[in-house]
C-alpha cells in the first residue's frame, strides 16, 4: 500500500511539474503572436551579436527587449511573425538592474500587446511566449509564488519553478491574454518576471544617474530625446559637451525632426556644422532660426556673432572684424565679443594699444570687485602685454587672474609667469614660480631645465647641478641639461666634472656648449 501511494504521489508530482514548465498554447496566442518578434543584433563589424524575443507595446514602434540582448550591440533588427523586418530606430531608456531596455522601431500600423493595469495575484497561472517560427501546441508556463515590490507601483514576480534560458526576454501574460511582464532569468531555480509597467520608467531625461547613463552608453545604437520640449533641449546641450560629433549630429537631426519649429535646433545644428566647416549648410541653418525666433534682435546677434566666428576660421580677419564692429556699434559689445576682436587685432597685425584697447573694456564692464568671470580675460590681457615686451604689466594681470581663481593655477601657469618674470628681471618671482611648477609637475624636464637655468642666474649653483641631474634622470639624452650643469660647474671650480658635462653637450649636438668649453675650458 505504501509503495503504490509512493508511485501516485510521484505521478502527479511529476504532472505538477510538468504543467509548471509547459502547458497547451492559450487560445489568445494568435493574436498576440503578431506583436511579438525577434531581435537580432549586430557588433561594429556587422557581425550577429545575440538574438531573442522583442514585443511592441506601442502602435508607433514602441517595444521592450531583454537588455542583455543590446548590450554592446551597433544595430539591432526585428522580424515579426509574418517575416517583415525592421531596424531598430532608437534607444529611449534602458536599466541593467531589472534587465530591460525600451525602444522605437522604424515601422507604422505594427500590432500592440495590451498590457494589464493591475498586479498579478499570487496562485496565478501565467503563460510566457517567445518568438516562434513555427507554430507549436505549447508554451512554457509558470505560477506566480511571491511578489517584491519595486518602488511603489511595480512588482517584481517569482515564479514556482525555472522556464529556462531560452525563454528569457520573452513576454508574460495573464490567462486573459494582458500582457504582465518580461521574463527574468532563474534565480535559485525559479524565474522572476519584471512588471512590465515599469517600462514608464525607462526613458531619457535631462539629468540622469550615473547608472542609468552607463546602461545607455553600454549600447552603441543611436539614442532618442526626452519626452517634452524643455527637457529635449537641456538633453542636447549636455550630449553637446560630451558626444562626438556624429553622435550629437544624429541627436540634434532627430530634435530638428520631432520640433521642426524650433529655432533652437537649428541655431545649434548651425554650430556644430560650423565646427564641421560645413559652412553652407551652417549659412542655411542661421537663416532658418533667424525666421523661427520670437526674438528677432537677439537672434540676429547669435546669429551674426556665429557668423563672424566662420570668417574667423576660414581666414577672413576683416569679414569677422566687419561684424563684431558692427555688433558694438549697435550696442552689443559683450565680453565674450571683446575678446574676439581682441584676437583678430593680433591676428591682423595691430598696435598693441589697438589690441588691449577691446580687452580693458571687457574687463572694465564686470565693475569692481572683479568677478571669477572676468579671471580669463585679465590672463589674455597678461598674454598680450608679454608679447608686446610690457612684462612688468604683464605680471600683474597674471597675479590678479591667480587672486581671482583663488590660486588654483596649473603648472603651465606657473612655468608661463615664472618666464614673463625673467624679461622683467624679477628674478626671485621667477624662482618661486618655477618651483611650484616643479612641485605640480614632478615629471616634466622641461620645468626641470628651467629651474636650474633660474638657479644659474641667481648663483644658486648647487641647486642648479642638482635640477640638472634631476632631468637628466628622466631623460639622459637631454643636451640643455649637460650644458647648464657643465657651465654651473665652471662657476664652481670644478672643471673636470664641467668638460665631461660640456663634452656630453656637444656629442648630443649642442654647438652652444661648444663654445661655452672653448671660451671657459682652453
Amino acid at each position: 500500500m505504501k509503495i503504490r501511494f509512493f508511485f501516485i504521489l510521484l505521478f502527479f508530482s511529476s504532472v505538477f511539474s510538468l504543467m509548471a514548465q509547459e502547458a497547451p498554447m492559450p487560445k489568445f496566442a494568435a493574436k498576440v503572436q503578431k506583436a511579438i518578434l525577434r531581435l537580432t543584433t549586430y557588433d561594429q563589424q556587422g557581425g550577429v551579436l545575440r538574438t531573442g524575443t522583442a514585443f511592441y507595446v506601442g502602435a508607433n514602434g514602441e517595444a521592450i527587449a531583454d537588455y542583455a540582448l543590446m548590450k554592446g550591440a551597433y544595430k539591432a533588427v526585428v522580424t515579426d511573425a509574418s517575416g517583415k523586418q525592421a531596424e531598430v530606430d532608437c534607444i529611449v531608456g534602458a536599466n541593467d538592474t531589472y534587465s530591460m531596455v525600451r525602444f522605437w522601431v522604424k515601422t507604422k500600423g505594427n500590432a500592440v500587446l495590451e498590457v494589464a493595469n493591475n498586479a498579478v495575484s499570487t496562485e496565478s497561472a501565467v503563460y510566457v511566449l517567445p518568438f516562434s517560427e513555427k507554430k507549436s501546441k505549447v508554451c512554457p508556463m509558470g505560477v506566480v509564488e511571491s511578489f517584491a515590490p519595486v518602488g511603489e507601483q511595480y512588482c517584481y514576480y517569482t515564479l514556482s519553478g525555472d522556464l529556462g534560458n531560452e525563454a528569457v526576454g520573452a513576454p508574460v501574460f495573464n490567462g486573459s491574454g494582458q500582457l504582465v511582464g518580461i521574463l527574468q532569468s532563474a534565480v535559485k531555480g525559479k524565474s522572476g518576471v519584471m512588471d512590465i509597467r515599469y517600462r514608464q520608467e525607462l526613458k531619457l531625461t535631462a539629468f540622469m544617474g550615473s547608472s542609468t547613463t552607463m546602461a545607455l552608453n553600454d549600447i552603441h545604437i543611436s539614442k532618442g530625446l526626452p519626452e517634452t520640449k524643455e527637457e529635449a533641449l537641456v538633453y542636447t546641450y549636455f550630449k553637446s559637451q560630451s558626444a562626438s560629433n556624429a553622435e550629437y549630429g544624429e541627436l540634434i537631426d532627430r530634435f530638428i525632426a520631432t520640433y521642426p519649429d524650433n529655432a533652437e535646433g537649428y541655431y545649434r545644428r548651425a554650430s556644430l556644422r560650423a565646427d564641421l566647416r560645413q559652412y553652407e549648410e551652417a549659412e542655411a541653418d542661421l537663416q532658418k532660426y533667424e525666421s523661427l525666433a520670437e526674438n528677432k534682435d537677439a537672434a540676429a546677434v547669435y546669429a551674426n556673432t556665429l557668423r563672424a566666428q566662420i570668417l574667423s576660421v576660414k581666414g577672413d580677419v576683416n569679414g569677422a572684424l566687419a561684424i563684431y564692429d558692427r555688433l558694438c556699434a549697435e550696442g552689443h559689445q559683450s565680453p565674450g565679443v571683446l575678446y574676439a576682436v581682441s584676437l583678430l587685432r593680433e591676428a591682423r597685425g595691430d598696435s598693441l594699444p589697438e589690441i588691449i584697447q577691446p580687452l580693458d573694456t571687457a574687463i572694465a564692464s564686470f565693475g569692481t570687485p572683479l568677478p571669477r568671470e572676468a579671471a580669463n580675460y585679465v590672463l589674455r590681457r597678461g598674454q598680450v602685454l608679454a608679447n608686446g615686451g610690457k612684462y612688468r604689466e604683464a605680471v600683474l594681470d597674471y597675479n590678479q587672474y591667480a587672486y581671482l581663481v583663488n590660486s588654483k593655477v596649473s603648472a603651465v601657469f606657473y612655468y608661463e609667469r615664472s618666464q614673463i618674470e625673467i624679461n622683467a628681471h624679477m628674478y626671485q618671482q621667477a624662482y618661486d614660480d618655477i618651483i611650484s611648477a616643479v612641485t605640480a609637475a614632478p615629471k616634466e624636464i622641461l620645468y626641470r631645465i628651467e629651474k636650474a637655468a633660474i638657479c644659474l642666474r641667481v648663483n644658486h649653483l648647487d641647486e642648479c647641478v642638482e635640477a640638472c641631474q634631476q632631468a637628466l634622470a628622466l631623460n639622459p639624452q637631454q643636451p640643455d641639461a649637460y650644458r647648464i650643469m657643465g657651465y654651473a660647474q665652471i662657476q664652481q671650480g670644478d672643471k673636470v666634472a664641467a668638460r665631461e658635462s660640456l663634452q656630453r653637450a656637444i656629442d648630443l649636438g649642442d654647438e652652444n656648449a661648444r663654445t661655452i668649453m672653448q671660451t671657459y675650458l682652453k
